[in-house]
């Protein structure tokens, strides 16, 4: 049996996402914007997750993670708190926390659906037993793969926890969606929040319609990649069965083979009447058998062969004369 971590669950989504990645260049204005975003961006994400795991980690795991209007409120709440303690602001200001309320909004909602999950995990790993506990910490047992889950030697209620961002490490600025990206020219368009971006190939090989998620990413090579993420309905399975290809035993409807366009080639009408001639014969003997006591060797011998055999050796080009002489030899 599977230890608790190793069970895995598929997906049944009806949907599937895919993300476009477009190489843009920006301007020295335009890079000082998005290095200050990230600097608020991992102050913002390690000041609301520490608030997470105060308000709903392993000491209140009794706590469920408001969803729906109650979650936005979290959201407000949240960021009233960041800029009170951190920038002495009663409101959101782009002027001087150079990110979007909005942006910083499309955020927290991630990062608080990534703490749901933990959740899920944190009240799984609370029903373990304490020899499982331990085993998991000591990091003795594989999973299916035949690799450790926990190398660090963590606790069990560190299992999928999320961790701080203690050297910016991150890279990516949500930007917001609902006013879509406009093409200006072959290879310029127009970006919310950060204006007029320049690409490397032409603007009218993407799609900037139904946009789901829409980031710009700073890469390791210190160039910028503007992301666009994409959300379809999985297209309905079109799967037919292939067409039956040779002999076909069971001769339904007297079809004998298939061939590769699927054409039926049927037994005459002839072969037919004298495989149930023979199929009446074989019958008669049977029947014979069963009255008899003593040796049947010399009937159970005429009955190996049945009527559909000889009905295909009949219809490859025997005559019923060979036929018959062949199943009544000793």
């Amino acid at each position: 049996m599977d230890e608790p971590w190793v069970q895995e669950k598929r997906s049944r989504s009806k949907t599937f996402a895919f993300t476009e990645k477009l190489k843009v260049t920006l301007s020295y204005q335009q890079i000082l914007k998005q290095e200050r975003s990230l600097l608020v961006q991992d102050k913002l994400f390690n000041y609301s997750l520490n608030y997470m795991y105060k308000t709903f980690g392993r000491k209140h795991i009794d706590r469920n993670i408001p969803s729906g209007i109650k979650r936005h409120e979290l959201i407000n709440h949240i960021i009233k708190m960041f800029l009170s303690e951190k920038y002495q602001l009663k409101r959101w200001n782009v002027k001087v926390l150079f990110l979007s309320s909005h942006n910083a909004q499309l955020f927290l909602q991630t990062l608080i659906i990534n703490f749901t999950e933990y959740q899920k995990l944190l009240r799984a790993g609370l029903n373990w037993s304490a020899k499982i506990k331990f085993q998991y910490k000591q990091n003795i047992i594989k999973d299916k793969r035949g690799k450790h889950k926990n190398p660090h030697h963590n606790s069990w209620y560190k299992r999928g926890h999320l961790r701080f961002n203690l050297k910016s490490k991150t890279r990516a600025v949500e930007i917001q969606k609902d006013t879509p990206i406009r093409i200006l020219s072959t290879c310029v368009i127009k970006v919310p929040n950060f204006g007029i971006l320049h690409l490397y190939r032409n603007a009218n090989e993407y799609d900037f319609s139904d946009v789901k998620i829409i980031k710009l990413k700073r890469k390791g090579d210190g160039t910028y990649q503007l992301q666009i993420v994409h959300v379809k309905p999985k297209a309905k399975a079109n799967v037919q069965a292939e067409p039956a290809i040779g002999i076909d035993w069971n001769m339904a409807n007297n079809v004998a083979y298939h061939d590769s366009n699927n054409k039926q080639y049927q037994l005459p009408p002839e072969v037919i009447s004298k495989a149930d001639q023979h199929e009446h014969q074989i019958n008669e003997l049977k029947r014979k058998r069963s009255l008899m006591h003593g040796s049947t060797k010399k009937i159970t011998k005429n009955l190996d062969y049945s009527p559909r055999y000889w009905g295909h050796e009949i219809a490859s080009g025997w005559s019923e004369s060979n036929v018959w002489i062949v199943a009544n030899t000793d």
